[in-house]
């Protein structure tokens, strides 16, 4: 008895010579030029171009955070050590960071906001 990971034997409809020529029957790679968007799609685009700008501040956003956290912990580690030598600025500059992190994903929700109310829907 043949076991299933066997080999099946020879492929039974080979592929055809390179150059030779295609069956009547084989769809068209192409017929013609690819479809441009239709002008009622363009609201849709521009909603998901919207949508991806947001997701990536709050990308930016999150990671500032957790790079943030990083600095703060061993800065505040340093302090408790006693050796502030830079600490206190280093603190300063994680939360200023995700300060502006914040600032950039509100701006650029507001512009999100303000680009889908403006563009037209039809």
């Amino acid at each position: 008895m043949a076991d299933a990971t066997s080999d099946p034997g020879p492929d039974p409809k080979p592929d055809p010579k390179p150059g030779a020529a295609k069956a009547a029957s084989d769809p068209p790679i192409m017929d013609g030029p690819p479809d441009r968007p239709r002008p009622e799609d363009s609201y849709e685009l521009v909603k998901q171009a919207c949508a991806m700008a947001i997701q990536d501040a709050v990308a930016y956003l999150r990671n500032t955070e957790l790079i943030a956290n990083a600095v703060i912990g061993v800065a505040s580690q340093r302090l408790l050590n006693g050796d502030d030598a830079g600490a206190a600025a280093a603190i300063a500059a994680a939360t200023g960071s995700v300060k502006s992190a914040a600032e950039a994903l509100a701006a650029i929700s507001t512009a999100s906001a303000k680009t889908l109310e403006q563009f037209p829907q039809t």
